[in-house]
């Protein structure tokens, strides 16, 4: 199994292992759109080299409505499965990191796939109810006064694993609010009208 690397084992490794569901919840929200937004990349530069017109697969991808549920099937798995790898060798994602966040076994080391893959669909049901619209608000409350009471997850408690935060400080929460603006500001941006600025 690889070990941690230490660079991230310093950082995101703290005494603090206290209850903090509002930094979980904004740092797995952080990397459900990032890596939505990776995917798109992606399917731009297939899309580039594959399709002769770009604005029509495009059209077709996003307007046509046979498309919408496979569309977003596709990327919500994919959100949630390209956190394994790095939750398996590293503990940690782009958003954990930001918030000071880390998961490793009770003694320090790293997940491995497996385990890291299994918590990983534990969230995907348990949390997020698989993406489902309104239901999964219910869920994520549950998980939040979960956490908020017991001082961790149900996933986290049922596989043994140890959530460590980093102390919080001033630089800490200067990131933090930096992280939750620029994550509102991709959110409303991403569901405006293209021709909003031009409307009236």
């Amino acid at each position: 199994m690889h070990e941690a690397n230490p660079c991230l084992s310093e950082a995101d490794t703290g005494s603090d292992t206290s209850s903090q569901a509002w930094r979980r919840f904004f740092a797995r929200t952080i990397d459900l759109s990032v890596n939505a937004f990776v995917l798109t990349i992606v399917w731009t530069y297939v899309a580039g080299v594959f399709a002769q017109d770009t604005s029509n697969f495009w059209t077709q991808i996003f307007t046509e409505r046979e498309n919408l549920v496979p569309n977003g099937a596709i990327t919500t798995v994919f959100s949630f499965l390209a956190n394994v790898p790095f939750m398996a060798y590293y503990g940690t994602t782009l958003g954990k990191w930001l918030f000071g966040i880390r998961v490793t076994k009770p003694d320090g080391k790293p997940l491995g796939f497996k385990l890291a893959l299994k918590r990983e669909f534990a969230i995907f049901v348990r949390a997020y109810f698989l993406m489902i619209p309104w239901i999964n608000l219910i869920t994520l409350a549950v998980a939040y006064e979960t956490v908020k009471d017991e001082g961790q997850a149900p996933w986290d408690r049922d596989y043994g694993l140890i959530v460590n935060h980093r102390p919080q400080s001033i630089i800490l929460t200067l990131v933090e609010a930096s992280a939750v603006i620029l994550l509102f500001v991709f959110t409303l941006w991403s569901i405006l009208p293209p021709d909003f600025d031009k409307m009236s």
